[in-house]
């Protein structure tokens, strides 16, 4: 699953190489949920996934074993 603001922020990226990046990680990120760094702070409860300097913040739900896909940002800009 994904957000709004994650599809919003995907489709600004023309770049097709980080497009197939994006692909790459989000099927990892299947595979294995729990791959992202833990975050803290005001985002406790998320993670996130590197793509220099790029970042993908998403939570995984273990109980219903779903994954919320949130954000796609420059890292500066990530996590504000």
């Amino acid at each position: 699953m994904y957000t709004d603001e994650f599809q919003k922020d995907v489709a600004k990226i023309k770049d097709n190489l980080i497009r197939s990046r994006i692909k790459k990680l989000v099927q990892r990120l299947i595979d294995n949920p729990m791959s992202g760094k833990p975050l803290k702070y005001d985002y406790t409860g998320f993670r996130s996934l590197r793509i220099p300097p790029l970042r993908i913040i998403y939570e995984f739900n273990e109980k219903e074993k779903t994954i919320i896909l949130h954000k796609f940002e420059h890292r500066e800009r990530a996590y504000k």
